[in-house]
């Protein structure tokens, strides 16, 4: 079980049925775990260092979560271990939000294509495509409310 507060906020299949969940808001349950599939075992799980997942999507041996506060963690995907810095995803101008903020205000999304993260500012009326280790932009589109 995740979260204390407000429950589960984020859910996404792994590769070969297993099932990360995540809360953006906790104390004491995890935030964020891995199960070897929907009925277990508990394969890893974070606790409340880890700002609370809105969104994940996992490319290869890495899980990218999306924390309440618009920055990207990078994790090994076995582990659950941090890979290298996060990234901010917030929109210049934008405010940051809170964990308490409704769930309707977090106006970022990310899904993936294989290799790249694409992500979608739905107040920006724009997809972003951007290399998950750097960040760096590969493409974007324009797309109302993506």
């Amino acid at each position: 079980m995740v979260g204390s507060h407000q429950g589960p906020s984020s859910v996404v299949l792994g590769k070969g049925g297993t099932l990360y969940h995540g809360s953006r808001n906790s104390e004491g349950p995890p935030v964020l775990m891995k199960l070897g599939s929907e009925a277990g075992p508990v394969l890893w799980k974070r606790d409340w260092q880890t700002k609370g997942p809105v969104d994940m999507v996992e490319i290869g041996g890495s899980l990218h979560v999306l924390g309440w506060n618009s920055e990207l963690q990078q994790v090994d995907a076995a582990t659950g271990k941090n890979e290298g810095k996060a990234l901010d995803l917030l929109w210049p101008g934008d405010v940051r939000p809170g964990c308490d903020d409704p769930v309707s205000s977090y106006g970022i999304k990310i899904g993936a294509d294989g290799e790249n993260l694409v992500v979608a500012y739905r107040d920006h009326n724009l997809l972003r495509w951007i290399r998950p280790k750097s960040g760096a932009v590969v493409r974007e589109f324009a797309l109302p409310r993506p």
